[in-house]
């Protein structure tokens, strides 16, 4: 079968974010999700606990779950922690245009988060576990990093690069910008309509061979 990705409407002021972006955004990480344990929020904090506490890292954590007492304290602990609770509309956007990079640490199978395209549409790098549909969009030195499921030692060593090496991900701004733009929404409905246009045919060749 064919598989169409859900598209989003890519946001109008990406473009200029995504060219605007401070260059401490690179210091910045950010996870937008549930937090429960398949997320992995567990990861981004045992991560965090092994980087060096002088290096200028931030990690703010947006959503609501199971594990929102064990981020809060986190939170308390650790100043460079930031829980965000949960963001939606204005609020997301601002935490996306404020980011440099998007964790995504999850442990079980995820198939394509709209997330994902959202935060290529404003550059943000990608810093995803190798499993499920997430290597499908991040491509290694170029739109992201991945990092074995549950491996907090990789993320800590692939964070500590980000926040420090501004030569990291090369490109970034455009490399983001076309993967967003493959999965955006108007490219999900030339994609159905051309599968739709294939199975038109297909089917009047059958009506015209029968």
């Amino acid at each position: 079968g064919t598989v169409v990705h859900n598209g989003i409407p890519l946001p109008a002021d990406a473009t200029d974010i995504r060219h605007q972006r401070p260059p401490d955004a690179r210091r910045r990480f950010l996870m937008l999700t549930r937090l429960t344990v398949e997320k992995g929020v567990e990861t981004v904090l045992d991560a965090m606990g092994r980087l060096p506490h002088d290096l200028p890292v931030e990690v703010s954590i947006a959503g609501k779950g199971a594990l929102e007492d064990r981020v809060r304290a986190a939170a308390a602990a650790d100043p460079r922690i930031r829980y965000l609770g949960f963001l939606d509309g204005p609020a997301k956007a601002d935490a996306l245009a404020r980011a440099g990079h998007l964790l995504l640490p999850s442990l079980w199978y995820e198939n394509a988060p709209v997330t994902i395209v959202e935060a290529a549409a404003y550059g943000l790098g990608l810093v995803g576990s190798d499993i499920g549909g997430i290597p499908e969009f991040v491509e290694p030195g170029r739109t992201g990093f991945l990092f074995p499921p549950g491996d907090a030692g990789a993320l800590a060593t692939i964070m500590a690069r980000l926040a420090t090496d501004p030569g990291a991900l090369p490109g970034l701004a455009d490399a983001s910008a076309a993967l967003a733009q493959r999965f955006s929404l108007e490219r999900m409905i030339d994609a159905y309509e051309t599968h739709y246009l294939a199975l038109a045919g297909t089917s009047g060749a059958r009506r015209v061979a029968a």
